[in-house]
């Protein structure tokens, strides 16, 4: 019995990672329909904006102050500053909980 036990975990383990779908990086990247650049990035509800390259590698992120809640917006200006939408953490109970 307790072999059995062992053999169906080692089953359930096994399956589990190899059905596992893997979510970080490039999905599919197809030459002849890339354009040369950077892809930027600032999801929903998250402190930071992330530069990704072709391969979906972060190539540099921008970090938000702790003291502030983020929006939905971010810009990269030409001299790579970058502009994002935020709002102050510290604003309680408030209907419009993103900024921007």
């Amino acid at each position: 019995m307790r072999l059995q036990l062992l053999a169906l975990f080692a089953t359930l383990v096994t399956c589990s990672t190899l059905l596992a779908q893997n979510t970080v990086g490039t999905i599919a990247y197809d030459p002849t329909l890339y354009t040369e650049g950077y892809t930027l990035i600032y999801p929903h509800n998250q402190n930071r904006a992330m530069l990704l390259n072709a391969c979906g590698e972060v190539v540099h992120d921008w970090a938000l102050d702790p003291a502030r809640r983020p929006g939905n917006t971010a810009y990269l200006q030409p001299n790579g500053d970058l502009i994002m939408t935020s709002r102050p953490a510290s604003v309680g109970d408030d209907p419009i909980w993103a900024g921007g």
